[in-house]
C-alpha cells in the first residue's frame, strides 16, 4: 500500500522539526550569543609600550615582552597572557590562543589591541569558549577606555577556516617540522 502524500508530510515536518532542534543545541560555550561579524582590533589612544604594561599587569594580565616591529621604532608590540588563556590554550595545536598583543601604533599614533574573541575563535575555531573569550574582551575595554572597533571585520563563524595569509596552512592543519629540547 503507498504512503499517503499527508503521512510524508508529518514525516518530513517531523524530521525537519528534528533536526534544527539538533543544530540549535547549546554547547555551553555561549557561541549561541556570538554576533554574526567581529572585528580584528580594539583601537585607542596612543599609550606607550610602558603605560600599555602598567595597565595590563594593573588589570591582572602577565606582560611577557616588548619588541620592536621595524627599524624606524614606529611599531612596537606588547605581549601578554593570563591564566584564562593560558588554560584555554593548553591542549595540543592550540598554543597560539595563550597570548595577546597591543601594537603601539607611532605612526598612526594609536593602539590596537587583538580582538579576544576574533582571534580566539580563529585559534580555537570549535574549541572556543565564547564566553571567557567575551569576558576578556570586556576587561580590556573597561582596562583602556574609549576604544573602539576596528574596521578589520570578519564574519565570526568563518573565523573557524582562518590562516594568516593565502597559501599558508591553515591553524587546524598545523604541522611539526622540528622540535627543540623541552
Amino acid at each position: 500500500m503507498p504512503v499517503s502524500k499527508k503521512i510524508l508530510s508529518y514525516i518530513m515536518i517531523a524530521m525537519a522539526i528534528l533536526f534544527s532542534a539538533c543544530s540549535t543545541k547549546s554547547t555551553g560555550t555561549g557561541e549561541e550569543n556570538a554576533p554574526k561579524v567581529v572585528s580584528a582590533y580594539l583601537i585607542g589612544s596612543m599609550s606607550s609600550a610602558e603605560e600599555v604594561s602598567a595597565k595590563l599587569t594593573a588589570a591582572g594580565f602577565e606582560v611577557l615582552g616588548t619588541y620592536q616591529i621595524n627599524k624606524k621604532h614606529k611599531l612596537e608590540t606588547v605581549v601578554f597572557t593570563n591564566n584564562v588563556l593560558r588554560a584555554m590554550a593548553n591542549r595540543p595545536n592550540r598554543g597560539f590562543a595563550a597570548l595577546g598583543r597591543v601594537l603601539i601604533d607611532g605612526k598612526n599614533s594609536q593602539i590596537s589591541i587583538a580582538n579576544p574573541v576574533y582571534f580566539g575563535k580563529a585559534f580555537m575555531q570549535q574549541d572556543i569558549n565564547y564566553s571567557e573569550m567575551l569576558k576578556l574582551k570586556k576587561k580590556l575595554m573597561s582596562t583602556f577606555t574609549n576604544l573602539r572597533e576596528s574596521e578589520d571585520r570578519w564574519s565570526y563563524r568563518g573565523l573557524s577556516n582562518y590562516h594568516f595569509m593565502v597559501s599558508m596552512p591553515y591553524y587546524q592543519d598545523t604541522t611539526i617540522i622540528g622540535e627543540g629540547p623541552t
